[in-house]
């Protein structure tokens, strides 16, 4: 088996892929695919520069809906084909702050991709929907021996599914690898929303569709401020490596500054699985110690971290920097206007042995990391 994982530099976003090669058959993943910092040209080079016109993506997961990860999406879809689309949960509160939130910080307006995914992507594209976990129920076993979990290869029930968070998916018995997706509810902050929505005699009902987002906009910027730093709802976490093989990886950035050399950053002993997060809030002790507790069996694999929400000091804890993580990645745009990555971010992974690397959308920050 053959192995390469990437981070893509996209800047304020985010866009990773995995391709596995094993014999003559190849596997295609994508975590995430947006950016603010490259415009819609660039976006669209960036997935032409990456897969042909046709080619196969067996798996796109999503961690959640902010425009900064999803909007290049439309463009892969029609660009690719996409076998395996793999979403958190979303009730119809959380699809109205999420659409608001989009609206207000970005002037987004494109709400299909949130109301309605069975139907945003083709037919032949099965939508995998991944429910949240209940709190406090943290020693739920998490079965990674394949029984419990699915074979997409074999997969043959219908084009919408739901699954449990924790539930293992694999590409193919034959491939020692396995990706775990773990959704949290976070009822709280929608309740917050709701809360703040109701000092200006605003329901849900008011603001059930993008119309009637827009129409109030200025009075939703106004809720927002006073729960922005809660927004961070349901992003999906994603474990993907091999438990059963303990594979290793060399990291290399892309380009030298100079010409088109190759300039190796040369890591023995680096384990090969990666935690995505997302935007995930990891600083919400609750959540932090319950997916602590879900992924203990996890961690023992995982050399390489993504670091949340593009290193905010906001969603950030140095208790998810484990002692074999020792990569950890922060995408974020050059020139972006709410301070990522935090340099006490940076510190505090530092001071955890673990080595910081900034992909920006300067070419020369892309991350590329191959089994040896």
């Amino acid at each position: 088996m053959s192995f390469t994982r990437t981070f893509h530099s996209v800047g304020q976003g985010a866009f990773y892929t995995e391709y596995h090669r094993l014999n003559d058959d190849e596997f295609n993943i994508v975590y995430d695919c947006g950016s603010i910092s490259l415009k819609q040209k660039e976006r669209n080079q960036k997935i032409i520069s990456v897969f042909q016109e046709n080619q196969t993506i067996d798996i796109l997961f999503i961690s959640h809906f902010h425009k900064d990860h999803i909007n290049g999406i439309k463009f892969l879809k029609k660009y690719c084909k996409i076998k395996n689309v793999v979403i958190p949960y979303l009730d119809k509160n959380a699809k109205v702050l999420i659409k608001s939130r989009n609206l207000v910080e970005s002037d987004s307006i494109e709400t299909s991709l949130i109301d309605s995914p069975d139907t945003f992507f083709d037919e032949e594209t099965r939508v995998i929907i991944v429910k949240p976990v209940e709190l406090n129920n943290s020693n739920d076993n998490i079965n990674t021996d394949g029984e419990d979990g699915i074979d997409l290869s074999t997969l043959n029930s219908g084009r919408k599914i739901e699954v449990d968070s924790g539930t293992t998916l694999r590409l193919d018995k034959r491939l020692a690898w396995l990706y775990i997706p773990f959704n949290y509810n976070h009822q709280e902050v929608k309740q917050k929303f709701l809360d703040e929505l109701k000092k200006y005699k605003i329901t849900v009902s008011d603001i059930d569709n993008i119309e009637k987002i827009y129409d109030k906009k200025n009075i939703i910027a106004k809720a927002f401020r006073g729960i922005y730093y809660d927004l961070n709802i349901t992003s999906l976490v994603l474990f993907s490596g091999s438990i059963s093989h303990k594979f290793y990886i060399k990291c290399l950035y892309h380009k030298s500054y100079y010409f088109d050399v190759y300039r190796y950053i040369w890591v023995y002993e680096v384990l090969a699985g990666c935690l995505y997060c997302g935007d995930f809030n990891f600083k919400a002790e609750k959540y932090r110690k319950d997916m602590n507790e879900r992924l203990k069996k996890l961690f023992d694999y995982v050399g390489t971290i993504q670091i949340p929400h593009h290193g905010s000091r906001h969603n950030f804890h140095e208790e998810i920097i484990k002692d074999s993580m020792k990569i950890g990645v922060i995408s974020f745009g050059k020139n972006n206007s709410y301070g990522h990555p935090s340099s006490r971010v940076i510190e505090r992974i530092i001071m955890n042995e673990c080595y910081p690397i900034s992909v920006t959308e300067e070419q020369d920050s892309e991350l590329i990391q191959i089994i040896i």
